[in-house]
């Protein structure tokens, strides 16, 4: 009696030995198996915002850029101006000159 006492014991130790292992294995693989489904949304969602980022970025350097190329063209211009002031200036300090009785 004792014999078959002892007997289903160790059958049902070995059976549920065997079913932990079995789940712990299982439970392993459906563990990567979610692991790499969420890494490969993760990498998704972050490609997503670094591809808006980047549009953005590009948006912003042109706007940038043509900013630049306004004010250049304007500095441009009042520098040109500016010349044609001080060679006006000139011209008058040279008349204003003659007409008190110089040169």
């Amino acid at each position: 009696m004792e014999d078959i006492n002892l007997t289903t014991i160790i059958v049902a130790l070995g059976g549920g030995f065997i079913t932990y292992l079995g789940t712990k294995y299982s439970n392993k693989a459906n563990l990567e198996k979610t692991n790499t489904e969420n890494a490969d949304v993760l990498y998704r969602k972050y490609q997503e915002m670094v591809d808006k980022l980047e549009k953005k970025v590009d948006k912003l350097e042109a706007e940038i850029s043509e900013i630049k190329n306004k004010y250049e063209k304007e500095i441009a211009y009042y520098q040109k101006l500016v010349e044609e002031l001080e060679d006006e200036n000139e011209e008058l300090k040279n008349e204003n000159t003659i007409l008190k009785g110089g040169i």
